[in-house]
């Protein structure tokens, strides 16, 4: 195994992200410079795309991007098409992605996630999908009778996520996500107080906690006040989260996790989780853990190992 303090050689590496103050965004852009490398983070929104001719390219503020070894894509709750949209024109040009355009879109859309997961034998949270709200009595019955969650199928750090605590509050959500354009997801409200996020890193979870749900609410999200606390998956688990994130396509993944009395059940895939709060929690060094994975995948290791355990770089 090649010594991780001495990458093989130094990369052009992108960090797509409309934030470059942004924390994860800040993280990797330090590790990749630590390791000699050079890293550039790129606003997609500041992105020309030029389509045909011999070869597409992109120019940044009307400078040409120069060609890239390597994409990290962090995409926002509302930035997705844009940087969808420069990460295939990436993809086109030779750059290799730590996610996919095509992963990030499947990982962002709920219902196409789980529908994958569940008919790949992953178990997944119960989830149905309401024709309309005349369904809403016979589903919820179904799911053990109230509180239920709803969901939007395309929401992210809890946007989008309802609580009804009784059977007229779901069908008055429904009607009005419904009124939005919004297919809606239905699942149970487990007992548990919180949920398991396991950060994937190429085929192997490198780091785990466990968010506990703030007072006053029910969804366990950093973002929304949920507290994180170290957490050691045992194997299996650790597998489950690895194969979930691969089954999407993703090499960089949350996978979040509820332990119910039955065994766990994945309740979501993050195509770009955060990095701030599953450090701190967990003491591990993801984004060194990203960025020598890219190292040694791009030095032509098929499975390369994650040394994720090393302190900061």
């Amino acid at each position: 195994m090649a010594d991780p303090a001495r990458p093989r050689r130094s990369l052009r590496i992108a960090i797509l992200s409309r934030d470059p103050a942004n924390p994860s965004t800040r993280r990797l852009g330090l590790v990749a410079l630590a390791r000699g490398h050079e890293a550039r983070v790129v606003d997609p929104h500041a992105c020309t795309l030029h389509l045909g001719g011999e070869r597409p390219r992109i120019e940044v503020a009307g400078e040409p991007l120069e060609a890239q070894d390597a994409v990290i894509p962090r995409v926002g709750p509302h930035s997705q098409a844009g940087v969808l949209a420069v990460l295939r024109l990436l993809e086109q040009a030779g750059t290799f992605p730590v996610n996919p355009a095509a992963a990030i879109a499947l990982a962002r859309d709920k219902l196409a996630s789980l529908q994958l997961l569940a008919a790949a034998g992953i178990p997944v949270v119960p989830t149905v999908v309401p024709a309309g709200p005349d369904d809403v009595p016979r589903l919820v019955e179904e799911l053990g009778g109230p509180p239920v969650v709803l969901k939007i199928a395309s929401g992210a750090q809890g946007r989008g996520v309802v609580l009804a605590e009784s059977l007229a509050a779901a069908r008055s959500i429904l009607e009005g996500f419904a009124a939005c354009g919004h297919r809606v997801l239905l699942q149970p409200r487990l007992p548990v107080d919180g949920d398991v996020r396991l950060l994937v890193v190429g085929e192997r979870t490198v780091a785990a906690m466990r968010r506990v749900v703030p007072p006053g609410d029910f969804r366990a999200n950093l973002h929304r006040g949920g507290t994180a606390e170290a957490f050691h998956p045992d194997p299996e688990l650790a597998t489950l989260a690895a194969r979930a994130a691969g089954l999407l396509g993703l090499r960089l993944a949350g996978v979040d996790v509820l332990l119910g009395p039955d065994g766990p059940l994945v309740l979501e895939v993050n195509a770009s989780p955060g990095l701030e709060g599953i450090e701190a929690a967990s003491g591990v060094n993801v984004a060194g853990a990203v960025v020598r994975w890219l190292e040694d995948r791009l030095a032509g290791e098929d499975d390369p190992p994650v040394n994720a355990s090393q302190g900061p770089v």
